[in-house]
């Protein structure tokens, strides 16, 4: 059935872009297809297998941080368009709501250099929680890492337990998420070869400023397997399982609530456009998703009623960007598959 979709992918790992997947391909809460194609390490000759436990990069934006701030919207402990300033009293400017945050229209850079500085998790998180923004607010879309890590800390401020215990108790466990977590052990598919370690990366956090953070941030450092996402999607889908969420809130956060030169961002969500998107051409244009930097990805249509997953430890091979052209091309041999 998916014939296309697996060549796309057996063509990548034998020209090297990646070392092997594991993809998930979902519609009306059944799971047509779960596949593991390659190799996690081939250096070694461990296979892939369906229950790979995956490096999730910057998926841990809506698969952790996302809905656990969600979570606590619901339970009524503040608004969208509350100042952050009202909930982290040292962060100092007041004219950033909680949705500029999500939408990544707070005035933040991409990044900030963390994990060369020597400080400890505290230190950190007390030098992100003071920053004020080098860009006006609200005008446009600058994807930041910043917005997330300070999203993890308002759900630590709120729950007053670590982001990776209240993401468990939060989202996880009530989904049935068993092998998602922050700190997985090192059976994980490797990562990068790093100099200063002399090693590749393995069971610890690929991103550096995830790992300053001691490996549980609000933008990175999640691990998990094709099933975690599988249920994940479920939830947003409203296919089987849990609730977690509202339909209310879920319709909330698939919205668009900003838009510019190309970029549509629903909460948390990036949300499909015409051109250059990551889901590929076939999508619909309510579709919704989000990518990893390490190689992992997400997409979900509400008018198909699909969700497909595709999981790669991509950075196997190094930082090359051959990954922007094999997820759409992927997907549209996965939707055509479907039709």
């Amino acid at each position: 059935m998916f014939t296309h979709a697996k060549r796309v992918l057996a063509d990548a790992v034998a020209a090297q872009q990646i070392p092997g997947a594991v993809w998930l391909a979902a519609r009306s809460g059944q799971v047509l297809a779960l596949e593991a194609q390659g190799f996690a390490d081939p250096e070694a000759g461990v296979p892939m297998a369906a229950d790979t436990v995956f490096d999730l990069a910057s998926l841990t934006k809506v698969t952790a941080t996302l809905p656990a701030v969600l979570a606590l919207l619901e339970q009524g402990l503040f608004r969208l368009d509350d100042a952050l300033s009202q909930h982290l009293p040292e962060f100092p400017t007041p004219d950033i709501k909680i949705w500029h945050l999500l939408t990544h229209t707070g005035g933040f850079p991409p990044g900030e250099k963390l994990w060369d500085r020597g400080w400890t998790r505290a230190q950190a998180l007390d030098h992100l929680v003071r920053l004020a923004p080098p860009n006006p607010i609200g005008q446009q879309i600058v994807y930041s890492d910043i917005s997330f890590q300070l999203l993890g800390l308002l759900v630590e401020r709120l729950t007053g337990r670590r982001l990776d215990e209240a993401c468990r108790d939060l989202v996880f466990g009530p989904l049935g998420m068993t092998g998602a977590t922050f700190t997985p052990g090192p059976v994980t598919a490797p990562t990068e070869f790093r100099d200063h370690l002399g090693r590749r990366q393995q069971g610890e956090v690929h991103d550096e400023n995830a790992g300053a953070l001691g490996g549980v941030a609000g933008h990175a450092g999640l691990f998990a397997t094709a099933h975690d996402m599988y249920r994940y999607a479920a939830m947003w889908m409203g296919w089987t399982g849990p609730r977690l969420l509202s339909p209310a809130t879920r319709a909330a956060a698939t919205r668009e609530w900003f838009a510019s030169e190309g970029d549509r961002r629903g909460l948390g969500w990036l949300l499909r456009t015409p051109h250059f998107s990551s889901s590929g051409d076939l999508m619909s244009p309510l579709s919704f998703g989000h990518t990893g930097f390490t190689g992992t990805s997400i997409w979900m249509d509400p008018v198909r009623d699909v969700a497909v997953v595709l999981l790669t430890n991509r950075v196997y091979y190094g930082r090359q960007d051959h990954i922007i052209r094999l997820r759409p091309r992927f997907h549209n041999a996965v939707l055509a598959a479907l039709d």
